[in-house]
């Protein structure tokens, strides 16, 4: 089955995809729940800075910006950087293989569903992992997700949605050195599909959804050097 690469990840997050905004109901539904469930879990009062990788159009961005100090972004896509609400000194190009920041400059380092959008998700973690002072946060979809899978085997850009579980995350965090702390499934909104109007109902159900939930999380404590 043929798959992305990373050429034609580039050539597709500079394009028009007909992405809700930020502010949309449903992606704020979406990033205010994940933001709650982090908070459970990390003390972001405590945070004083947070790097968010892949930051894209700004969904997780603006909504750490509510509650923690200062949010810094970085993606490699011009397009969706022009989207981002974070004031434009705090927006970054670069590519997440190689993030132009200092070891443990960041509090807390974020990246939702990055990872399955890289050929090296090792690499990346890793970068990942030694720019953060303490916390690092992942969302990758979830696989065994009936309508994601599907998703993944018929959308080519998507299809390194397959190559990651739970526990396979888990593991490549553990790898690193990193502490994993939360690992789960978690959610059923998806930010750009679900129709606004089953928003109520779906805000109903709980958060934390095993196996079929849309996301994995990781929440995750660094412990010395990375690995």
């Amino acid at each position: 089955m043929t798959s992305t690469n990373d050429a034609r990840q580039c050539e597709y997050w500079e394009a028009e995809h007909g992405f809700r905004r930020y502010d949309h109901p449903v992606v704020r539904a979406f990033a205010t729940q994940r933001i709650q469930f982090i908070s459970r879990h990390v003390d972001l009062e405590a945070v004083r800075t947070v790097l968010d990788v892949g930051c894209g159009a700004g969904v997780s961005s603006f909504y750490y910006e509510q509650v923690v100090d200062s949010v810094h972004g970085i993606d490699r896509s011009d397009a969706m950087l022009a989207d981002n609400p974070l004031p434009r000194e705090r927006l970054h190009r670069g590519a997440a293989e190689n993030l132009p920041f200092p070891d443990d400059s960041f509090d807390l380092v974020n990246a939702w569903e990055l990872l399955h959008h890289v050929e090296d998700p090792r690499c990346v973690l890793k970068e990942i992992a030694r720019v953060s002072r303490e916390h690092v946060v992942v969302f990758e979809p979830n696989r065994y997700n009936p309508a994601l899978a599907a998703f993944a085997l018929l959308d080519r850009e998507h299809r390194w949605i397959l190559r990651h579980s739970l526990r396979s995350l888990r593991r490549l965090a553990e790898g690193l050195g990193l502490d994993v702390r939360v690992a789960r499934v978690v959610g059923c909104i998806f930010p750009n599909k679900t129709p606004w109007i089953l928003l109520g109902g779906l805000k109903r159900i709980p958060f934390r959804l095993p196996v079929v939930g849309i996301s994995n999380v990781l929440v995750c404590q660094k412990r010395g050097r990375v690995r």
